[in-house]
């Protein structure tokens, strides 16, 4: 088997780039956030997000507001997707956003 060498610094370069924008992700969102952000991504409406953390509805909708302005997205399942794609979430997160 061959192996291209001039590929392996762009696998290395990736890798490193990948791993930068996880550990910067980490500090991006509150606990908070971060707990609805996954309840988001497993389908849950803000009102049942609300009843479980016996919070308002309001206050749900000013963390997902909070959330789209740091991961600059306008929708839920652009959240979601980016948050996976920085890797504040599983990847079955992204699955399933999709059904």
């Amino acid at each position: 088997m061959h192996t291209n060498i001039a590929l392996a610094p762009v696998s290395i370069e990736s890798s490193a780039i990948k791993m930068e924008v996880m550990e910067a992700g980490k500090g991006l969102l509150s606990r908070r956030e971060q707990e609805v952000l996954e309840l988001v991504s497993r389908g849950f409406s803000y009102a049942e997000i609300a009843d479980l953390k016996s919070l308002s509805v309001h206050t749900i909708q000013t963390h997902i507001k909070s959330l789209y302005g740091k991961l600059e997205v306008h929708s839920k399942m652009e959240a979601v997707l980016e948050a996976t794609r920085m890797g504040l979430l599983p990847r079955q997160a992204e699955a399933a956003m999709s059904k």
